[in-house]
């Protein structure tokens, strides 16, 4: 075991030894990445709401105007929810408290964003923009509420180390999701903290 961390170890050395610390002024980067979700609902009647932990993979494409800006871009699938956890709802016949109701529901995610690379090196971004949603499979029903599609803000920061021929991106990513008050999906966040690797094309 020690013999294979050590082998690890010098590789990554060395790919840090031969990494290219440019910067990025113009073209595409494609980064494919997977990383940890979390979600849940932040609507006002949900007092105790639980979060979905899961899994997100997908891909991140960059087109690059200059060393400063590029557009975001990609698709993301992962799951969004969570629980119901201490909601009560009065129904015809009476009132119903919900101790284990979760809620999830699959999409793929289109981020397009406006992405300012900062810091001395431009190793740092800062994408805002919007993302669409769109669910996959049955849709969750809740009453007469359906959790479907949606468009909601979104941002985005990472950082990236040059490795070998591209960049490792350590990236938290984040949504809300804001419609109608009285809809129980409204309210909704969920937040991605990801693994990728960049590569220029």
């Amino acid at each position: 075991m020690k013999y294979l961390f050590c082998i690890v170890l010098q590789i990554f050395g060395l790919s840090l030894t031969i990494s290219q610390d440019k910067r990025i002024d113009n073209g595409f980067t494609i980064e494919p990445f997977v990383g940890y979700s979390i979600s849940t609902f932040i609507d006002g009647d949900i007092p105790s709401s639980a979060y979905l932990n899961t899994y997100a993979v997908g891909i991140i494409a960059n087109y690059y105007a200059n060393d400063t800006w590029s557009i975001r871009y990609g698709i993301i699938k992962d799951r969004m929810g969570g629980s119901l956890f201490g909601l009560r709802v009065i129904t015809e016949q009476g009132l119903v408290t919900f101790t284990s109701e979760i809620l999830e529901q699959e999409y793929i995610t289109i981020p397009i964003q406006a992405n300012w690379h900062f810091g001395k090196r431009k190793r740092w971004n800062l994408a805002f923009g919007l993302s669409y949603s769109i669910s996959v499979g049955e849709k969750l029903e809740f009453g007469d509420q359906i959790n479907s599609n949606f468009a909601a803000p979104a941002i985005d920061i990472a950082y990236k180390f040059p490795v070998g021929p591209g960049n490792l991106v350590i990236r938290s990513s984040s949504l809300v999701r804001v419609e109608d008050e009285n809809d129980i999906f409204s309210g909704q966040r969920r937040s991605i903290l990801s693994l990728g690797y960049a590569y220029n094309l």
